[in-house]
């Protein structure tokens, strides 16, 4: 079963192959198919069921608060990358977990050091979804469970 939804993510049911085998089958599938060397990060249902039990049930993505999950690439997904992030202590809620960074920051979000996150080293080894497209994205996959 596969399902897309129109945030580049595509929800699928596999068996028996890792997360690092699928990622390469679809890379190599893109390059062929389209020309494009896009890398794939591949979370599994369990992964995503980790992040979304850590996720604040009041955290929203509004007028009044933005709240982005940060998928983690492999090669830095440990909780040492927030050292390498500005991070605004009385501005931003940051907490990682395991595969992904949970970022929040209310009414002041253009000084939030979320906006220094593009250009910086581990911005090429990041995903951002906000918490809307992340819960979906969930949501999704638990169907696809069924």
């Amino acid at each position: 079963m596969s399902n897309f939804i129109g945030s580049d993510h595509i929800i699928f049911t596999v068996n028996g192959q890792s997360k690092t085998t699928i990622s390469h089958i679809l890379e190599e599938a893109i390059h062929t198919n389209f020309g494009l060397q896009i890398k794939v990060l591949v979370r599994s249902f369990d992964d995503v069921k980790k992040v979304i039990h850590s996720l604040p049930e009041s955290w929203t993505n509004d007028q009044q608060m933005r709240s982005d999950v940060l998928f983690l690439w492999d090669e830095i997904d440990d909780e040492s990358v927030l050292n390498k992030l500005v991070i605004k202590p009385e501005i931003d809620t940051v907490k990682y977990v395991p595969g992904a960074i949970l970022w929040s920051v209310e009414k002041k979000i253009t000084k939030s050091g979320m906006t220094k996150l593009v250009g910086s080293k581990p911005y090429q080894q990041i995903t951002i979804r906000n918490v809307n497209t992340t819960r979906k994205i969930y949501e999704l996959m638990q169907a696809a469970e069924v």
